[in-house]
């Protein structure tokens, strides 16, 4: 019981973390490009995860069977963060959590056209819950069209194909060598993207990249270390706690206050998630950085 209890308190800080660097990226993104923000949170996450990797033999961790795989993985993680970053610029952490934590629901939609899964009819239940939500949350006219929501959106789509890929490839390939590859080509990639109009940041920025970075890292390890004592499934229902980070994030930082439509459309989506996560055996995988 007492090591449950220290994977649930590991995976509730390791969303704080991850709510935290979201929270620093939306800050960034006031004077720096969401490519670049990217980046360097990237190269500095590989930090604390190195240190994790160090346990896995290093043939075992460069040894791949589907090096497309992992780099089209790698495409789909930057992906997964440019569209979060460019919702975030547009609106509020929760808002932007909200709609982003439909990555469940729409992994349950696609997962029996691109894995063969079967959805019970609780599943198509729990899909209808949270499609409501996602309307709540909206307000389909009565507010102001806003991009931040196609960018949330992408960010769901990304983390849901971004879990296909994991349950695709983990019959080859090496955990390790998933997570290695998948930060390297984000890295890579989204460095060769700044290079036109590279500017080092000044010493006060670089150490918000470093702190946005590391935040990401050890969010990687606590969750890492959480899914070692407690299922996959109750550890994913703890991802919504992101929405109640961004709520006192935001409010402490930005001072913005959810309204009712949040908080109600909030409610359905967690329970939709919740439903979904205790119902499929689809692999649960850690948030890609």
């Amino acid at each position: 019981m007492r090591f449950a209890h220290s994977g649930i308190y590991c995976a509730i800080f390791g969303y704080f973390l991850f709510s935290l660097m979201d929270a620093i990226g939306k800050w960034l993104t006031q004077t720096y490009s969401i490519v670049e923000i990217t980046f360097f949170s990237s190269l500095f996450s590989l930090l604390p995860v190195s240190f994790m990797l160090t346990k896995v033999p290093l043939k075992k961790l460069l040894t791949t069977q589907r090096p497309s795989l992992h780099l089209l993985r790698g495409i789909i993680i930057l992906g997964l963060r440019l569209t979060a970053l460019f919702a975030f610029s547009l609106m509020p952490l929760a808002d932007g959590f909200a709609l982003i934590l439909t990555g469940p629901i729409i992994l349950c939609i696609i997962s029996p056209f691109l894995l063969g899964d079967k959805n019970t009819i609780y599943q198509y239940l729990a899909i209808g819950i949270g499609f409501i939500g996602v309307l709540i949350v909206l307000r389909p006219g009565f507010t102001i069209f806003n991009l931040g929501i196609l960018g949330a959106l992408g960010a769901a789509t990304c983390f849901a194909l971004n879990t296909v890929l994991m349950k695709k490839m983990s019959a080859t390939e090496n955990k390790g060598a998933m997570l290695f590859y998948g930060m390297s080509f984000t890295i890579l990639i989204s460095g060769l993207m700044i290079i036109p109009s590279f500017s080092m940041p000044g010493l006060l920025d670089l150490s918000l990249f470093a702190a946005c970075g590391l935040a990401a890292g050890f969010a990687q390890i606590f969750i890492f270390n959480a899914l070692k004592t407690v299922p996959a499934s109750t550890v994913g229902a703890f991802q919504y706690s992101c929405i109640v980070w961004g709520m006192i994030i935001g409010y402490l930082i930005w001072q913005t206050k959810p309204d009712i439509f949040i908080i109600l459309g909030s409610l359905f989506i967690i329970a939709s998630g919740i439903a979904i996560s205790k119902t499929t055996k689809t692999m649960q995988p850690q948030r890609a950085n």
